[in-house]
């Protein structure tokens, strides 16, 4: 399925920095993702890191058409987090069953049809520091999965993920919110919440907003539901020290997603699901 209808713009929607004199005209891409044994959306990182890296080869291998710095953010925070997103998305199971490649600069016809060239690969989703782990791959042994990943839909983010996009004045944690910053003694876990809520949804052209509940409310900033997911990408150190939340967040008015917020919002962390 194609989508080609056009978006419409919300009021709060982030910044956009469409790129001129290039051929960009896709935001998003989704693919149906096959795996056996299937990967649950906990360990969602795995796959989006691996993709990640088999995206940049893909660019860095098709040249003309191609900017591999824009799309891929290796400019920073210059890129006002305009490259690519990979968000995997789970099913009713807790398994991935979708991924979605969301570009707000948007991508050319050379980039897609680079990241289209090879869908089917292994996926060393146990590979790290801490060296093959089954339960990583969902409880395969004796070697990463393949993983295939099937074209579902091109376009606009709201024709290609509506389910991601709303508008609402209610959204809530589909994947843990990992804060930005570090919390100050002297800051009670709530006020530190919505300070780096807010600065999180500044830096997206987002508004703050009115209210910021936990939804799985524990001690300190680690609750027991985003305990379960692997935080840390695959070549990095096991971090058991990035903390993770479930949030409700409220705003005044309703805004339009994609709504993706915090550390790691760019390998599927911090998904936020329009629900009011």
């Amino acid at each position: 399925m194609m989508a080609v209808a056009v978006s419409t713009e919300s009021p709060f929607h982030g910044p956009k920095h469409p790129r001129t004199s290039r051929d960009a005209t896709i935001e998003a891409l989704r693919f149906v993702v096959r795996c056996d044994p299937p990967l649950p959306i906990r360990r969602g990182i795995l796959l989006a890191d691996a993709v990640h890296h088999r995206f940049a080869r893909a660019l860095a291998r098709a040249g003309g058409g191609t900017d591999e710095t824009v799309v891929l953010g290796r400019q920073g925070a210059a890129t006002d987090h305009q490259h690519a997103h990979w968000v995997p998305l789970a099913g009713p199971d807790g398994a991935i069953s979708d991924l979605l490649i969301w570009v707000p600069a948007r991508l050319t016809t050379a980039e897609v049809a680079a990241v289209l060239a090879d869908t089917t690969w292994p996926v060393a989703v146990g590979t790290g520091s801490s060296g093959t782990d089954p339960q990583e791959a969902g409880g395969a042994v004796g070697g990463p999965p393949e993983v295939r990943l099937l074209l579902h839909s091109a376009g606009p983010a709201d024709m290609v993920t509506p389910l991601l996009c709303g508008p609402a004045t209610v959204w809530q944690t589909a994947t843990p919110y990992l804060p930005v910053r570090h919390r100050k003694a002297r800051h009670s876990v709530e006020t530190f919440l919505a300070e780096d809520i807010s600065h999180a949804c500044a830096y997206r052209g987002l508004p703050a907003p009115t209210a910021v509940t936990r939804v799985h409310p524990g001690a300190g900033l680690l609750d027991g539901w985003a305990a379960g997911f692997r935080r840390y990408r695959i070549q990095e150190q096991s971090d058991r020290q990035r903390v993770g939340l479930g949030l409700r967040l409220v705003f005044a008015r309703p805004v339009t997603g994609p709504v993706l917020l915090g550390r790691l919002a760019h390998f599927g962390f911090g998904v936020f699901l329009p629900t009011g």
